[in-house]
């Protein structure tokens, strides 16, 4: 039976004079830790991986196999856009404590995020993909959030590389040609598809970092499926030519490039102690396929179609994996877990919780209640599902809260 989101609205104003964030602490190296490998797609829907509903339109059999290698969580909850969800990924708080309502600065330098958690372990960072997590002020970019390096592009809108009198100017995103940037390499635009050109980066990283003999952390986030939907020829040659079947082709571009990585380090001898992670943003958004089944509800809803997306985790410690976990989790909960795993403990006051022990135990992650904050707009009135009353209870533009506790 599908699980229901179930949902109290009432107006509050949510985390009002902000969170008392704990200092940073230093710890010594320890060489012996496993490698990180976080990937992250953009609008991937539940039901864009195949294996969630053994969905024969859509093919991901690398993704899948990774699924059935490791551990596959089908109550995962993310957020309904991809910022906060980002935001919440690298530092284990709600997205609303941030700023995230859904769009922030940027994260603030007294939150200590995963990154920077795990420089303090020794670990070599290292960011690839795109940022949106702040672009305005340096302060907000990769470098200046915990990553030694970084190489991508810090919003999609920047992505066509357009200048006026010298300025970047923000436009429609593409995945043709794109114009990137890193912290040593200025930015200009590469020929060739996105996907493929952040894969073949982070091969070459990967590369380097294993061959450093020091444990690594590449937070790789990938574009696609996000629109505008444009999968290299290579792949759109495959399926038909309609909105369907280009967004197949990209699909199976994503899972092609994530099996280029995973066969990548199966070669140069780190697979097997590389801690993997695959999640999305949030959910589907359905333009061309119903990308949430069975549930209702698209990207930018407050619904299970929304914000239920897929994570799949694979561990070193063989022990732990093979398992299909269906209790609730949510994004916010990847960060104090990934630190219990590699033997740290996660920083007080987190909003996340660690559930290492539950899934190296075997035994039931147990009830989880997660809450939503957000600005309504008018928009919300051709939304359906789960909230169909909201933008008939609260004017527009009203800010108000959502409670929920995921059954």
């Amino acid at each position: 039976m599908a699980a229901v989101l179930l949902c109290l609205q009432r107006r509050f104003n949510c985390f009002q004079g902000g969170p008392c964030f704990p200092l940073k602490a230093v710890f010594e190296r320890d060489d012996t830790k496993p490698n990180i490998l976080l990937i992250m797609a953009d609008d991937l829907g539940y039901n864009d991986l195949a294996i969630n509903n053994d969905n024969t339109q859509i093919d991901t059999p690398n993704m899948d196999q990774l699924a059935r290698d490791g551990v596959r969580f089908t109550r995962h909850y993310a957020s309904t856009v991809c910022s906060p969800a980002r935001a919440a990924l690298l530092t284990g708080y709600y997205p609303e404590r941030l700023g995230y309502l859904p769009n922030g600065r940027g994260i603030s330098p007294a939150i200590e995020t995963l990154p920077e958690r795990l420089q303090e372990e020794g670990y070599t960072t290292w960011h690839i993909g795109k940022w949106h997590i702040g672009d305005l002020e340096q302060t907000a970019w990769p470098d200046h959030q915990g990553f030694d390096h970084w190489f991508g592009f810090l919003n999609q809108w920047r992505l066509a590389g357009v200048h006026v009198g010298g300025e970047l100017q923000p436009t429609t995103p593409r995945y043709q040609n794109p114009w990137l940037q890193g912290d040593t390499e200025p930015g200009r635009n590469f020929t060739g598809h996105l996907e493929n050109i952040l894969t073949d980066k982070a091969i070459t990283v990967l590369s380097e970092l294993n061959a450093a003999q020091a444990p690594w952390f590449l937070n790789l986030w990938y574009y696609a499926p996000h629109s505008p939907i444009t999968p290299a020829s290579e792949f759109a040659q495959n399926y038909p030519d309609t909105p369907a079947g280009k967004y197949q082709a990209l699909v199976n571009q994503l899972d092609h490039n994530v099996g280029r990585v995973l066969t990548h380090l199966e070669q140069i001898g780190a697979l097997q102690n590389t801690l993997i992670v695959l999640v999305s943003d949030n959910g589907g958004t359905n333009s061309a396929m119903d990308n949430n089944a069975p549930f209702s509800g698209a990207k930018a809803t407050m619904t299970e179609g929304g914000m239920r997306t897929p994570l799949v985790i694979k561990w070193p410690d063989s022990a732990m994996n093979g398992q299909v976990i269906a209790d609730v989790v949510s994004i916010e909960d990847i960060y104090p877990t990934v630190l219990e795993s590699i033997g740290v403990t996660p920083l007080a006051g987190l909003d996340g919780d660690s559930f290492y022990a539950a899934v190296e135990q075997r035994v039931s992650i147990g009830v989880k209640e997660r809450y939503w904050d957000a600005l309504m707009t008018a928009d919300w009135t051709s939304h359906t599902g789960l909230l169909p009353m909201v933008a008939g209870v609260y004017s527009s533009g009203t800010r108000f809260g959502v409670q929920c506790r995921i059954r």
